[in-house]
């Protein structure tokens, strides 16, 4: 159950957030006669402080200067940036999980401009299931954002999976369902809104369906990097996809083969 902060609680972490901050941005622009550099911790709260675009914002502020003075932020402080999850401030001060501030503050957007600007932020991805879980939150519906946003945010991150030492974002069976599911639905809002470049999109969607159809097959050296969570998704976009070829047929064939990798999945989960 979660335990709705009163008015004094908020008070207290806004006072917490600007006050950490300011010291935080004073200390790295006087590092080279203090000695000692902010811990990482800093960041850490700072980021789970975060309740807002500005406080993110705010919190990439000093990523930006902690890498200015030549301390890039590690592989942990990476993770909490980009999928912290605290339900409260009181989760982060007792350090207890993170999984998605950005993300779960929903503005994914931000941890975009972070990987893909390495050289300014210093902050390295730290593994495929986080650019799986920013690529995810990339996908879905955002307020001020249409279909056509939505996708070109989320090839902008496939991009740069080699940059970070990841396989093509199409030789990734999870990956590679959440672009097709974001394509379809971009040729959707396209139909709809009768723009140009229908064709193209067909085009782009039955080159990615194929590009899903030869990842899967290549299914076994990669299953072990799948958590429970990411599979449950891939399921979720494979059950997207498969019904959107059986009702369009767009490529030429019914789903066939994402009906039997299922069953072997399924199959492979009850260890049979």
């Amino acid at each position: 159950m979660v335990v709705s902060e009163t008015p004094r609680e908020e008070e207290t972490k806004r006072e917490l957030f600007e006050t950490l901050r300011t010291k935080t941005l004073a200390k790295l622009n006087l590092r080279g006669r203090m000695g000692q550099p902010p811990r990482r911790s800093t960041v850490t709260l700072l980021t789970g402080l975060s309740e807002t675009k500005e406080d993110l914002e705010k919190a990439l502020e000093v990523i930006a200067a902690w890498r200015t003075v030549a301390m890039p932020p590690d592989s942990k402080t990476a993770d909490d940036f980009i999928g912290m999850s605290a339900s409260s401030w009181r989760c982060v001060l007792s350090d207890i999980h993170y999984l998605g501030r950005c993300i779960h503050l929903r503005h994914p957007e931000i941890a975009l401009e972070v990987v893909v600007n390495r050289p300014k932020y210093g902050m390295d991805m730290p593994s495929l299931n986080t650019a799986r879980r920013l690529l995810q939150g990339l996908s879905q519906a955002r307020e001020g954002y249409n279909e056509e946003q939505i996708l070109n945010e989320c090839l902008a991150l496939a991009e740069v999976y080699p940059v970070y030492g990841f396989p093509p974002a199409t030789q990734d069976v999870v990956s590679c369902s959440i672009l097709a599911k974001v394509l379809f639905r971009r040729i959707k809002d396209n139909r709809i809104r009768k723009d140009q470049g229908s064709e193209e999109l067909t085009q782009a969607w039955c080159a990615i369906v194929a590009e899903l159809k030869s990842a899967i097959k290549s299914w076994k050296a990669q299953a072990p990097s799948v958590s429970n969570t990411e599979e449950r998704q891939l399921w979720a976009d494979l059950e997207f996809i498969k019904g959107k070829l059986n009702h369009n047929n767009m490529s030429g064939d019914n789903g066939t083969w994402i009906r039997e990798f299922q069953s072997k999945l399924h199959t492979s989960k009850r260890g049979v």
